[in-house]
């Protein structure tokens, strides 16, 4: 019975096909495709929008022999039924026969994604059928946004769910125990829409539901409304939902990856604390400039089958995970090459770095050569090798041009190399090439307030904390955002919300264009912001 449940959610994805929200308009409104079977009205019982409904099946006919794709995937009904019904599909009739009684004055929605066929094409359509036990169909609607609390993006494919007040539960732990009443799923816009609602109060809750079991789950983002419950009544609610990512105290190892030629890749749901990996070769820890995100490098030439023993907190666990990306047969493997160069330009107070595909086991220093811009050779200049992948020149000369790496000059532990010269041109950009920007904010906040500055690729430059004149200076020239948040609880970081405590995830806003920067410029910018 769990697993009908929990394939009763999947349907729910249809509703972004049509609307970019989670439910849509009966069959009778809007376009459909006209190869798809129709309804026909003269053996359906009930009729879409009928109501005093008193049966235990509906039998709905269509115009040509049909099939079903994944009924108990792809048809959902709401409210939720507490048994599964049967669902069989006839020449050219659907019938859904219910295994307990329907409840007094309840519209009943049955949605079909995509779940009846014609039998020669394979033509579907998706739709909506809705009945009612009562005396008039529920036409109360529900809607509205989520959106990531922390970086404001609209999410797809989150679960929207009411819940009756009446509940058993705590506030706090009704979304663990208790599968929503009427539910819905978000679009690629992140909006969602519960229609035909009956007038009540409701819980509204959010969350991402990986598992599809309709239930929140530890570790699964989730939103709650502003307001502890919802009024559905002839006024439709439109309402914003801010999703966070609950703090989980236990680390965990969630991904392990071993991939050719012997990288280790570990990903923890939160920054491991005492921690150790170890295994039959000696192991290269590579930083990653992330906390949760490791990376070993093996020795040599590794073993396909080799175990790993990982000690996380005290406790020790063997890991045997798949050694993936070998290339077929014996081809050669050449080591490749990237830079930190900009356009070919090396900013000022930045030394200049080639990082490897794979970790270097040594580099033929004879091999490595600078030229000015005539092609005379320069004075070479110290090289050392830092985190294990990257060749690290101490200086280059003022009037560098060029660097040039002759092949087999640099090896790997796995016993490649580079097969080619490599030549990159250099330019050495001047101490003023920087941009500043001075944002002013003219307005008060009842809250600490963390100001961060952004570059084009969301990664974070600078923090600072709020004053009406914030100043950023050495800037790279390019497009910049500001990204304000609310430090409710003042300990110097973002806070996401707690359900059991009721309280909402720290305010972030972000400027609404991005900011230019120039080389040489210093820019003003005027940030008007409405409490």
């Amino acid at each position: 019975m769990k697993y009908s449940w929990i394939k009763y959610y999947t349907i729910s994805a249809f509703l972004i096909v049509l609307s970019g929200c989670a439910q849509i308009n009966p069959l009778e409104g809007g376009a459909k495709d006209t190869y798809a079977p129709r309804i026909d009205t003269s053996g359906t019982s009930p009729l879409s929008g009928d109501t005093n409904f008193k049966g235990s099946e509906v039998q709905i006919k269509f115009s040509e022999y049909i099939s079903l794709n994944n009924p108990s995937e792809n048809i959902i009904i709401t409210p939720q039924l507490n048994e599964t019904p049967e669902i069989t599909a006839k020449n050219k009739k659907l019938i859904i026969r219910f295994n307990e009684l329907l409840s007094e004055n309840t519209t009943y929605t049955i949605s079909f994604n995509h779940a009846v066929r014609d039998i020669t094409e394979k033509n579907d359509s998706v739709f909506q059928f809705v009945f009612s036990t009562g005396n008039y169909i529920d036409s109360l609607k529900f809607e509205g946004v989520v959106l990531d609390a922390f970086t404001n993006s609209k999410m797809e494919g989150v679960l929207v769910g009411l819940y009756p007040v009446d509940s058993e539960n705590q506030y706090g732990s009704i979304p663990y125990n208790q599968r929503p009443l009427y539910f819905a799923q978000t679009g690629r816009n992140g909006r969602f829409k519960l229609n035909y609602l009956k007038e009540g109060l409701y819980y509204a809750f959010a969350f991402e539901d990986g598992n599809r079991n309709l239930k929140l789950d530890p570790s699964e983002k989730r939103a709650f409304g502003l307001e502890e419950t919802v009024k559905i009544d002839l006024e439709t609610k439109v309402i914003r939902l801010y999703a966070y990512k609950p703090l989980v105290s236990e680390t965990k190892l969630i991904t392990t990856k071993f991939l050719y030629p012997g990288k280790v890749e570990l990903i923890f749901s939160n920054p491991p604390g005492p921690f150790n990996i170890t295994t039959s070769q000696k192991l290269f820890n590579e930083d990653t400039g992330s906390d949760d995100s490791l990376v070993y490098w093996l020795e040599k030439n590794p073993d396909s089958k080799m175990r790993f023993r990982v000690d996380l907190n005290g406790e020790i666990d063997t890991l045997k995970p798949l050694y993936k990306g070998s290339p077929l047969g014996k081809k050669r493997t050449a080591i490749t090459a990237t830079t930190n160069l900009i356009s070919g330009a090396l900013i000022p107070k930045t030394k200049f770095k080639i990082t490897y595909s794979e970790p270097i086991l040594d580099y033929d220093k004879t091999k490595i050569h600078l030229f000015d811009i005539d092609s005379v050779e320069l004075l070479p200049t110290p090289i050392t090798i830092e985190n294990v992948r990257t060749l690290v020149f101490d200086s280059l000369p003022a009037n560098i041009s060029w660097v040039s790496i002759d092949s087999s000059a640099v090896n790997s532990r796995y016993q490649h190399s580079t097969m080619k010269d490599e030549w990159w041109s250099v330019k050495l950009l001047e101490a003023n090439y920087f941009g500043s920007l001075i944002l002013n904010i003219d307005t008060v906040f009842n809250v600490p307030v963390l100001v961060e500055l952004l570059n084009d690729k969301n990664e974070l430059i600078q923090t600072t904390i709020f004053k009406p004149t914030m100043v950023f200076k050495e800037l790279i020239p390019g497009n910049y955002q500001v990204r304000l948040i609310f430090d409710a609880n003042n300990d110097g970081e973002w806070t996401g919300g707690s359900l059991i405590e009721r309280r909402q995830p720290e305010k972030v806003i972000y400027n609404k264009e991005l900011i230019g920067i120039k080389s040489k410029w210093e820019k003003e910018v005027d940030w008007l912001i409405e409490n």
